[in-house]
């Protein structure tokens, strides 16, 4: 492997597992996009517009009234953990020493 290929895929690994690290321990780069919230589908929306009193809104009508986000608490922490790993599994294989055959 040609030497700037390998020192390309060492400061990209490391940056992702810096990344990684930041957005686990306290999102100081900034928030990533799997830790904010995501819009509700319109079958979320559904189920919660149907009334006991016979009264529903529409779909279009709840996202206008209520602009609906969900909090994504689901598996962030993991996918935090995943580009640390991965960041570092691309620096470990940027950095792996290769002997050429002779």
């Amino acid at each position: 492997m040609h030497p700037a290929l390998r020192i390309a895929f060492v400061v990209v690994g490391l940056a992702a597992a810096a990344y990684g690290i930041a957005s686990y321990k306290g999102k100081w780069l900034a928030e990533p996009p799997w830790w904010g919230p995501r819009s509700m589908t319109d079958n979320e929306i559904r189920l919660k517009c149907i009334e006991p009193g016979g009264y529903s809104m529409s779909v279009d009508e709840y996202r206008r009234t209520y602009n609906p986000t969900i909090p994504n608490f689901t598996y962030r922490e993991l996918t935090s953990a995943g580009v640390v790993w991965t960041g570092l599994a691309l620096a470990a294989f940027g950095a792996w020493g290769r002997r050429r055959r002779a």
